[in-house]
């Protein structure tokens, strides 16, 4: 048992030791790349982030798509930002969503949504590509649901233009579930209710969901009324 320990610690020390040559250690003052972040989301090494471990996030989709039956959005083009293997958007087409759109970097991930859930990937439109990429091809007003859950504390402070571009494909209803204060060398908290809110939208609802951590918020928006 002491021997297996001191060669898991070995690993992660390795691996520490790895991924601090490429971002620089958490009390650097060097900022790791936008380019460097997206490489590092395209493939992510450990288990943890292979998409396999999001296969079961049943239940906490499941709680996502309370929330939004609870806040009255009516059912139209959804948006997600970051879907992995795209649990969440199976539940959101079994709920009867038919125009489903996501934004995820990992090419692993979108292979293995279509072996998973193949009539919904198969009806999808699943953009490929880092949200930076997507997000801009996407139509103003067009989505009457756009939500990301634990996505946007990835996002580079040099892409948080991405923020607005969000506000203004929404049409409907915004929903943004994260962790507001958990840094690392690849994590970019925020406070996101003045972020959106400076975009022109209005927080219309706060809470911790079941099933997600508590350490996450889910926030959601509309657009502000027309003076």
């Amino acid at each position: 048992m002491i021997k297996a320990n001191k060669v898991r610690n070995a690993i992660r020390k390795a691996r520490y030791g790895v991924m601090s040559s490429i971002f620089g250690k958490e009390s650097d003052k060097a900022r790791p790349s936008k380019e460097s972040i997206q490489d590092y989301w395209r493939s992510p090494p450990g288990k943890s982030n292979q998409p396999d471990a999001y296969v079961d996030y049943e239940a906490q989709s499941r709680s996502v798509y309370q929330l939004v039956q609870e806040l009255g959005v009516a059912t139209g083009p959804l948006l997600e930002i970051g879907p992995n293997v795209g649990r969440s958007l199976q539940t959101f087409f079994e709920g009867g969503w038919s125009d489903l759109t996501g934004i995820e970097i990992n090419p692993e991930a979108v292979a293995k949504m279509a072996v998973l859930f193949p009539e919904m990937a198969a009806r999808a439109t699943i953009l490929n590509m880092p949200v930076e990429e997507g997000i801009v091809t996407l139509p103003e007003r067009h989505f009457e649901l756009v939500f990301s859950k634990a996505v946007l504390l990835h996002i580079h402070p040099d892409s948080d233009w991405v923020f607005e571009r969000m506000a203004r494909v929404t049409r409907g209803t915004l929903i943004v579930i994260e962790n507001e204060d958990q840094k690392s060398y690849k994590l970019f908290p925020r406070q996101y209710r003045p972020i959106f809110e400076g975009h022109g939208m209005v927080q219309i609802d706060e809470r911790r969901l079941p099933d997600i951590p508590d350490s996450y918020i889910a926030r959601s928006f509309r657009h502000a009324p027309p003076d």
